[in-house]
């Protein structure tokens, strides 16, 4: 399989999969009434999935474009004029 392909999977799925670790059988895992760090476990679970869900989609998002803004800068700059002239009378 391409590594375009796998990129384009994994767009696919990292929502699902985003989806699914929220769901109540996953989060009562972790509602408890246990603190680390003086924070609720389950506010630790949500926020650091939410930022992994975060990083994982500029990664992917990243790879589908395929070029890094110094490379984006090299190329020419399109012609965004309109094909007739305005007439100004």
């Amino acid at each position: 399989m391409s590594p375009e392909r796998r990129t384009r999977d994994a767009a696919l799925v990292l929502p699902l999969i985003g989806i699914l670790i929220f769901l109540p059988p996953y989060i009562r895992i972790f509602d408890q009434n246990a603190f680390l760090a003086g924070i609720p476990v389950l506010f630790i679970y949500i926020f650091m999935l939410w930022f992994i869900g975060i990083v994982l989609t500029a990664i992917v998002a990243r790879r589908l474009v395929g070029k890094g803004p110094a490379q984006r800068s090299k190329e020419p700059k399109a012609n965004n004029s309109f094909p007739y002239k305005k007439d100004e009378t």
